[in-house]
């Protein structure tokens, strides 16, 4: 009984220790005058001149899309899930799945700033990938890494369900 609870003790010690290792926070990151500038930039991937846009606001994304007439493709994620950055990393940045978001309002979303809109559309795994209409309303959702071909089949079903 005594190993057990030395074993429990040693594990509890090591997820106080290990867990905020895991976060990538910056100083300051969590100021309102940084996230206003975090809110209003935007990404950029792919090539010079042939970039997809990531907006980081939600609601500038919306107004996107309704201007636009499209889709938003929402990669919602935090910066201390490993997952996610392998999405970034293998997915988001091949080339044919950049080619395939050109048609779509695109929205990263960092739960961990946004959390009250990543919980009002149902984000509870990381990374999630969502689509939505113009107005906001999911149309589909996929939890989970997928891979560049996955990726595309998905954003393909959601667009196809939103007709």
């Amino acid at each position: 009984m005594q190993i057990i609870q030395w074993v429990a003790a040693l594990s509890l010690v090591a997820l106080i220790i290990l867990i905020p290792a895991c976060r990538d926070s910056k100083p300051g990151a969590d100021s309102e005058d940084s996230q206003a500038e975090a809110d209003s930039e935007l990404d950029r991937g792919g090539d010079a001149g042939d970039q997809v846009v990531w907006h980081r606001n939600p609601e500038e994304a919306l107004a996107e899309a309704k201007k636009r007439g499209t889709l938003v493709v929402v990669d919602a994620y935090a910066d201390w899930c490993g997952w996610c950055k392998k999405l970034d990393r293998d997915t988001l940045a091949d080339a044919t799945v950049q080619e395939r978001l050109k048609d779509f309002t695109l929205l990263k979303l960092d739960t961990d700033v946004h959390g009250s809109f990543a919980s009002r559309l149902g984000v509870r795994g990381l990374p999630t990938t969502l689509v939505l209409d113009a107005n906001g309303n999911v149309v589909d959702r996929k939890v989970g890494y997928m891979a560049a071909g996955a990726y595309k089949k998905f954003i393909d079903r959601a667009a196809e369900k939103a007709r």
